[in-house]
């Protein structure tokens, strides 16, 4: 590691790392800035490149941490040091870890998927929270699951709070984009991959149909939800029961609830 500890907030890599804030920005370089000791870990631990790895010495607290960023460091990273202040003024939480990252991204697509016997896979519509993106990856990871397809015009899995809620299962789930629903059903039609559409209209309970071993659980953005036409498109369609007075659930909840139920 540098002996150099930055103290000026001003520094290039902080204003790189703010810049990397904006999704224009991050498409530009082929880039995301990601905070926290296991998104850092989770990263370093797959095949993704670290760019440059930021460290605040004060904010350190764990013997597993220093070897992480030994480890990084041996990988011919540049490793910048930083005052607490400084460091917190690019964090994104209110007790900073001490340790972020700035890495190369790479943009899957279908084709980068492997499909198995039993691969179950989920695919999201339009989604436009990265928080719930970031979750709906870290309960895939969780559940099994084989990779998470946003279709359409969706939030950026790299945006700073989908990596933040994934947990740093962003670095170990695939997760690609698709430009439409037509595509994704044609790539299911060739891999043999069952497509599960999902509604609150759907006639099936989702605890009264048997799943097939290779699926594709489909949802809809927060708000909309697929449209009837979607759903009909499905091999299956299901419907979460709603026993209470709201309608429908959280995206991610739902996510969850059916990944486990299909695996």
């Amino acid at each position: 590691m540098q002996d150099e500890v930055i103290t000026s907030p001003h520094n290039a890599v902080l204003k790189r790392a703010r810049k990397l804030r904006r999704r224009q920005q991050r498409e530009a370089e082929g880039a995301a800035f990601v905070e926290g000791i296991g998104p850092v870990w989770q990263a370093h631990e797959s095949d993704t490149t670290i760019d440059v790895l930021l460290v605040a010495p004060e904010l350190l607290t764990s013997a597993a941490v220093q070897s992480l960023i030994e480890d990084v460091a041996r990988s011919g990273a540049r490793v910048a040091q930083f005052t607490s202040e400084a460091f917190s003024s690019v964090a994104d939480r209110d007790n900073p870890s001490g340790i972020a990252a700035i890495v190369t991204t790479r943009n899957r697509t279908l084709e980068d998927l492997a499909v198995e016997g039993d691969s179950t896979f989920v695919a999201l519509n339009e989604i436009g929270n990265p928080g719930n993106l970031g979750t709906i990856v870290r309960t895939a990871d969780g559940a099994g699951g084989a990779g998470v397809i946003t279709v359409g015009d969706s939030t950026d899995p790299w945006h700073p709070n989908a990596l933040k809620a994934s947990m740093g299962a962003m670095f170990t789930v695939p997760v690609c984009t698709v430009d439409g629903v037509d595509d994704l059903l044609s790539w299911c039609s060739d891999n043999h991959v069952a497509v599960v559409t999902t509604s609150a209209r759907a006639p099936n309970d989702y605890r009264s149909v048997e799943y097939p071993p290779r699926k594709l659980l489909l949802f809809g953005s927060e708000g909309e939800g697929l449209g009837d036409d979607l759903v009909a498109r499905g091999d299956m369609a299901v419907r979460i029961p709603m026993e209470g007075k709201t309608t429908s659930l959280n995206l991610a909840v739902a996510v969850g609830i059916l990944l486990y139920a299909a695996r």
